[in-house]
């Protein structure tokens, strides 16, 4: 596929529906020469592998329609840079089918920019997700070496009771929460960065269970009405060997029948309280919480809570109240 070469297709979607060759195994494999492709916006249920020949930032989809790229088979994308001009477009939309995407960036000027749903198996991998968010909605899948930078609302929703796992992952500046875990969802959130949120870093809501490990979020000192870890509504959360950096709000809030198992936590620097629990269940195992403005623990009176050794130092308020 190429802009200027003799006899190579002009658009994706001449390519998808060029005849195969007697012969051919099943699927078709999209070699896309440099350039900025205008008026992209095709739907296949097909097999097929896409790839930029001369790798990243050298091939630009440009569409305006409701998915720039809509598929539902087993596809492959490497190197593509995916953009959606339309207020309620996505860059991918993934319904069904098993999608890989290596070292791509996407981009859109609506809320949302890649999202996988009924039953969709997505990988992004070593990718760029700018401006909109990315969704797993009854799905899985796995986000690896993957950065979600600059939406408007919550950077990363995993719900339905999708299960998903993120690596190494980095989240900046969400204008909602970093990572909305809800509906019964049960990632495995681990080696990830969340940092800069408008609101919590991670909230597990809704009877999801997250698993979250040596991760960090850190809030920048940005006021927020929100805990960097906030576990509500019923929803579980195990965390080991993380660290909360400088919170906007609360380090952990527990609250209306969440349920947090939290070891070797560390809280530092929380503009209020390291960690609240409220009507809600929490062991914390080795937790440590540095220089809180107000206090290192507050446990309500209907808060049911077991906490084995930790340390608080230099908090502004009482240890608990």
């Amino acid at each position: 596929m190429s802009l200027t070469s003799p006899g190579a297709y002009r658009t994706v979607l001449e390519a998808l529906k060029a005849p195969l060759p007697s012969g051919a195994p099943p699927g078709r494999h999209i070699l896309i020469e440099p350039g900025s492709y205008p008026n992209t916006g095709f739907r296949s249920t097909g097999d097929f592998v896409m790839t930029a020949v001369e790798g990243l930032g050298s091939v630009t989809l440009d569409g305006r329609t409701v998915g720039t790229i809509e598929v539902t088979g087993k596809v492959t994308l490497q190197g593509l840079i995916v953009r959606n001009w339309s207020d309620k477009g996505l860059a991918l939309e993934a319904a069904e089918g098993t999608i890989v995407a290596e070292r791509c960036e996407f981009m859109t000027k609506g809320s949302l920019a890649v999202r996988a749903s009924k039953g969709a198996n997505l990988t992004l991998r070593d990718c760029e997700v700018q401006d909109g968010a990315v969704v797993y909605s009854a799905s899985s899948g796995v986000m690896e070496g993957t950065t979600v930078t600059g939406t408007s609302g919550n950077a990363v929703a995993l719900r339905s009771g999708s299960t998903v796992t993120l690596r190494s992952c980095q989240v900046r500046d969400a204008g909602g929460d970093g990572i909305w875990v809800t509906e019964g969802a049960k990632p495995q959130i681990e080696r990830c960065t969340v940092s800069n949120p408008a609101n919590a870093g991670i909230r597990v809501d809704d009877r999801a269970e997250a698993t979250i490990r040596d991760c960090e979020i850190d809030g920048s000192d940005k006021e927020t009405e929100k805990a960097s870890l906030f576990v509500t509504t019923k929803g579980v959360a195990l965390a080991e060997d993380c660290r909360l950096v400088r919170p906007g709000f609360d380090g952990v809030w527990v609250t209306a029948g969440g349920s947090l198992i939290a070891r070797r936590i560390k809280m530092t620097s929380p503009r209020r309280i390291g960690t609240v629990v409220q009507k809600g269940r929490a062991l914390l195992e080795d937790c440590e919480v540095v220089g809180a403005a107000s206090s290192g623990f507050y446990l309500s009176d209907k808060a049911d809570v077991t906490v084995v050794r930790g340390r608080v130092a230099d908090a502004g308020g009482p240890a608990s109240g």
